[in-house]
């Protein structure tokens, strides 16, 4: 069960990272004069991509408890947490962490 959940994790993890690194050198090549106003509409679209996609990383439900793995509360965010802020469960954890600690 957990098994699944961290591959979610990881697959839309590395979809965000693919897509703001790819776009950078896009938007590079977009920035030179010879293609006009092309630049005018990526970026700002792609970057709007790229935080609705980190957002729903940043969203991700921990497998054991079902609260956000790394939202503590509404406004705060710990993207490099290494456990659940709300139930202590290791990140990568296999199907033997199932009970929360006592």
């Amino acid at each position: 069960m957990y098994a699944y959940r961290w591959r979610w994790l990881r697959n839309w993890t590395y979809a965000s990272w693919a897509m703001f690194i790819a776009g950078i050198p896009v938007a590079f090549l977009l920035s030179f004069p010879s293609f006009g106003k092309a630049d005018n509409y990526f970026v700002p679209s792609w970057f709007g991509a790229w935080i609705v996609l980190s957002g729903v990383v940043s969203s991700f439900r921990c497998p054991r408890c079902n609260k956000p793995f790394f939202k503590p509360n509404f406004l705060a965010i710990n993207r490099s947490a290494e456990k659940c802020v709300h139930c202590g469960l290791p990140k990568w954890a296999n199907d033997s962490h199932q009970h929360a600690k006592t």
